[in-house]
């Protein structure tokens, strides 16, 4: 029935769009003026690129543009929408973004791809994505793909802030950092893959019922992981399940070796679902949490610790209980702890591993906590633990509180960085956690030492892109046998 439905829609014409409901942000109608205007009037540039035909652009431009919590934020910035595609007639108000034509969206769209974004596969730049500047165009900060109300709302007011630290401007209730936070740049570049319309998704997957072999299947499938849509993800189910992933298995010709390189380009396949992929995507990561394989298993703890979905908790719950190998166990703790933000039961089981005797697990804990500093019981126990635990516990509680952007725990890192009692090390982490906490570093600087201190054999990419552990590999290169 959907693909009648699109198939209606593309044959008439027809956008596949609800317009906005209500007021939405007020959209500068040129890209030159819009800079001019924010050098005048100090003033941050609001720039949400935006495209058709996908789940995430069409909510952010029916609903998101228009929400309680950004209006009033956006009044005191000047805002620029980018879209490459057309709505509405010649001369006429765009209907998805009212307040502009098509020619000025369009216009914008292409000054933003030429001196802002970077160009990921194929040429094409990520969308949505959110990017805050000053008027000369210096990037303060961006956020790429899925995005929420509150999460925007937070980067409204830093943005502010960063470029006027006296700025009024106060921070709405319910605001969040997004964990996809880019600090003084934009995401993008040779790794990234956006969402897919409906009508190329369409195409794709016809494509990838021919292709059984070799690196141009293996490209069909990456095409994918970023298109938060049902038959995308059923599409990387049946490629967990050993269907499909057909790369050739490594240069080996024997049956081993086969199936040596299927493994490895299907663990390869769950991590770059955990840096690039919707939450939505826990489905899929799911079918292979039970694999015999540690390494697979770390692999699916660490994505589902970096996809953060709450309906994926109890799976995860399950799977830590019945981990018997201690390395992937604290990979599934930080799981807990990302998926079980809003269940106490996780927290429960994060405070109960404060009290065991493996450091490692302790220092996974402690880390995983700081996503739950918020609770006041929490910040209690990482509090004590800044001041009594050992050097490595303080230091997973640092990194743990910059994870979560908990700049509520300013004065504790900012405690432990003036404490003489804390040895060089931590109190120089603590002046780089602060750094983030107040968003003057990115969060990526932190990455190898979230692997030192943590014991990492994965890397997470969605958080640290810099980072140096272990583990991942890369779906398309030498796994793909080409």
């Amino acid at each position: 029935m959907r693909r009648a439905l699109l198939a209606t829609a593309l044959f008439s014409g027809a956008l596949v769009f609800t317009p906005p409901e209500g007021p939405t942000i007020a959209w500068s109608t040129d890209w030159l003026g819009a800079f001019e205007q924010a050098t005048a009037e100090k003033k941050v540039v609001f720039l949400a690129v935006n495209m058709d035909g996908e789940k995430a652009n069409d909510l952010l431009a029916a609903k998101t543009y228009g929400d309680k919590l950004l209006l009033p934020l956006s009044e005191h910035t000047v805002n620029v929408i980018a879209s490459r595609f057309n709505h509405t007639g010649a001369g006429k108000e765009c209907s998805r973004f009212p307040g502009v034509s098509c020619a000025d969206h369009q216009k914008a769209d292409i000054r933003a791809r030429d001196q802002i974004l970077k160009a990921g596969l194929g040429g094409e730049v990520v969308a949505p994505q959110h990017v805050w500047l000053d008027g000369s165009g210096k990037v303060l900060l961006s956020v790429a793909y899925q995005v929420s109300a509150e999460e925007l709302a937070w980067c409204f007011v830093t943005a502010m802030r960063r470029l006027d630290p006296e700025s009024g401007v106060k921070m709405p209730p319910g605001a969040k950092a997004p964990r996809r936070l880019v600090v003084d740049g934009v995401s993008g570049g040779d790794d990234a893959v956006r969402p897919l319309t409906e009508e190329e998704l369409e195409e794709t997957l016809a494509a990838l019922k021919k292709v059984l072999w070799g690196r141009e299947r293996v490209d069909l499938i990456v095409k994918l992981l970023a298109t938060d849509h049902p038959d995308a993800i059923d599409a990387i189910r049946a490629e967990l399940k050993g269907f499909g992933l057909r790369g050739g298995g490594g240069r080996r010709d024997d049956a081993a070796g086969m199936l040596e390189g299927l493994q490895a380009l299907r663990r390869a396949l769950v991590h770059r679902i955990g840096v690039i992929s919707p939450p939505s995507f826990w489905k899929a990561v799911v079918e292979v949490i039970e694999d015999e394989d540690p390494l697979m298993r770390s692999e699916v703890a660490a994505a589902l610790e970096q996809l953060a979905a709450p309906e994926s908790l109890k799976d995860v719950k399950k799977a830590h209980g019945a981990e018997k190998d201690p390395q992937v166990e604290r990979e599934f703790l930080r799981a807990l702890a990302s998926c079980g933000r809003a269940d106490s039961a996780a927290r429960k089981k994060l405070v109960a591993e404060l009290k065991g005797k493996d450091a490692d697990l302790r220092r996974n804990a402690l880390y995983g906590l700081g996503l739950h500093a918020a609770e006041a019981d929490v910040a209690k126990l990482l509090a004590v633990a800044c001041a009594s635990g050992d050097p490595l516990d303080r230091q997973a509680v640092l990194l743990g509180l910059a994870a979560a952007s908990a700049a509520g725990q300013l004065e504790l890192a900012e405690a432990v960085a003036a404490d003489a009692a804390s040895d060089e090390e931590t109190r120089a982490l603590a002046q780089r956690v602060i750094a983030v906490l107040k968003t003057e570093a990115p969060l990526a600087a932190l990455g190898d030492e979230v692997v030192r201190v943590c014991g990492d054999t994965v890397r997470r990419e969605r958080f640290y892109p810099a980072a140096s552990g272990g583990g991942g590999g890369d779906v398309g290169g030498d796994a793909a046998g080409n």
